[in-house]
Order: C-alpha cells, then sequence, then structure tokens
C-alpha cells in the first residue's frame, strides 16, 4: 500500500525541517510526502526545491495567501497525492519515528485511523528547533524525563508515551478507546478513496478550529465509518506557540455546522458541486 504523508504548512520553514528530518528517519519511509501550503511564500518555495531523497516523491502544493484556507490547501494536497492511504499532519507538529508505521499497520477500509499529539513547552521547543535534541530523543526518553517535561509545563503529558501497536498494552488500552475515539486534525489517516466518497474538506469553513476535523468526523460518521484510536502510538510533539485561535472563530464555526448538520457530502470540496 502507497502512503502520501501529508504535512498541511503556513510559513514556518523551521518546524517543517523538523518534520521532514523525521520523515526522513520514520522506521517505515512514507512513499510520498506533500507539503501543502496555505500560502505561497518565495522562502518556502526554495526551501522545498532543496529537499531530496532517493525513495521518496516531494510534492509541494500552494495558493495565494488570502487568509485561512487551511481545508482547501487539504483539497489541493488530496488531489495532487499519488498514495492509496493518505496520513495528515499539522506544520507545526513533529511525528515520532513510528507514525507512518503505525498508521500503515492499522488502515482499513472505511476506518479512519485517530493519533494524538503531545503539546510541547517552550523550552524543549526552542530545543528542537535550536537542534539540540531530537525528536527520537524525547520519544525514547519520554518517561525518564518525567519532571523535566512537567517543569517546561507540558500539556497532554499522557499523550506522550508510546506504547508498540502490537503490545498487549496498546491492545487493552484500544478497546475501551475505540468506542468514543475523536479525529485530531493534526494527527490522522484515511483511505483516500475514503476522502473521496464524501469529497474532502469543506472549503466554507474559513476559520479553525472545527472545519479540518469535527466537520470530517461528523461527515464519516453519517455514513458508519469507524474511527480506530492510534492514541499512545501514532504521536506528533506539538510545538509551543501563543494561541492563536479565538473565541469567536468557534462560534462562528459551530453556527456553520448547524447549517450544514444534513449535508454529508460538501458541495464545496474537492469537486465544486450546484447546492
Amino acid at each position: 500500500m502507497k502512503i502520501s504523508y501529508i504535512i498541511l504548512v503556513y510559513k514556518d520553514v523551521e518546524a517543517l525541517n523538523l518534520i521532514i528530518e523525521s520523515l526522513f528517519n520514520q522506521s517505515i519511509l512514507p512513499d510520498e510526502i506533500i507539503i501543502a501550503e496555505d500560502g505561497n511564500s518565495q522562502i518556502m518555495s526554495d526551501f522545498i526545491s532543496n529537499i531530496k531523497h532517493d525513495n521518496i516523491k516531494i510534492v509541494h502544493t500552494y495558493q495565494d495567501d488570502l487568509g485561512w484556507r487551511k481545508n482547501r490547501s487539504a483539497n489541493n494536497a488530496i488531489k495532487n497525492s499519488s498514495g492509496e492511504f493518505l496520513i495528515f499532519n499539522d506544520g507545526d507538529c513533529i511525528p515520532y519515528p513510528q507514525v507512518v508505521e503505525v498508521h500503515k499497520k492499522l488502515a482499513r477500509k472505511k476506518t479512519i485511523t485517530c493519533g494524538r499529539r503531545v503539546n510541547l513547552g517552550s523550552k524543549y521547543s526552542m530545543s528542537l528547533r535550536d537542534n539540540k535534541i531530537k525528536i527520537s530523543h524525547i520519544a525514547s526518553n519520554f518517561i525518564k524525563k518525567i519532571f523535566s517535561l512537567k517543569s517546561d509545563k507540558i500539556g497532554e503529558y499522557e499523550e506522550g508515551i508510546y506504547f508498540n501497536p502490537d503490545s498487549w498494552i496498546f491492545k487493552k488500552l484500544k478497546k475501551s478507546r475505540d468506542t468514543n475515539t475523536t479525529l485530531l486534525g493534526c494527527c490522522w489517516g484515511a483511505y483516500k478513496s475514503d476522502l473521496e466518497f464524501i469529497n474532502g474538506f469543506d472549503e466554507d469553513f474559513i476559520l479553525p478550529t472545527t472545519g479540518c476535523d469535527t466537520d470530517i468526523q461528523r461527515r464519516f460518521e453519517h455514513f458508519g465509518y469507524k474511527f480506530q484510536t492510534c492514541r499512545n502510538s501514532a504521536i506528533v510533539a506539538h510545538l509551543y506557540h501563543k494561541e492563536k485561535y479565538k473565541p469567536q472563530d468557534s462560534i462562528e464555526n459551530q453556527k456553520l455546522m448547524n447549517l450544514k448538520k444534513d449535508i454529508f457530502i460538501c458541495t464545496n470540496g474537492l469537486k465544486k458541486m450546484e447546492n
């Protein structure tokens, strides 16, 4: 099965470099990396043009920078992907070394693989950005660094503990978690054909917080799709930054969700349909 790994980015070349480094050192390599830029930055373009790997195809999609249009950017990536299975990653989240392997191992038709993120504090985030430590070091020493991580005000600490998906403890936890798993936009996977079935992301959502995960889950659930937990197995480390979202964004998105409550194949998605 061919894997396309999609990174949804906006301007942060430094973080993208860390993601690419991690993807080049995965336990199983993706077949293709698609860097989906919500903008058209020359700096980003120059950086991507220098990314080379003998066994991984690199694709760059972009669009005019007209405000938050992450969903449109995600659809650009889907259209240009050649993989059967697509993994989505936010541009400020660094994948653990086993992320591709875990999603590939758990991939099933009509099933969404749902990973999780651990929120790093400012010190560890800066150490990664300055190349003082590697994500593989954090992943393999996570429990040992509990006091140091907590003193750095790590968020969702328990999400950073890795278990092999073949281990008894992961399988035991998975049984109880699969019944109430939610899709988190920064780390999840699905078959391309399944995304095409619901017409991809709804581009009517032009504010963050809802359209890139909650709306997708709502529409998949309507058609009976399953949501399979990859918690504590497919893990990304979210780099610290000041909160950018506004409470009003969630309010406006909820209003839009209410208007769309009976629409499950979006009309403004991969294909543009008449209402």
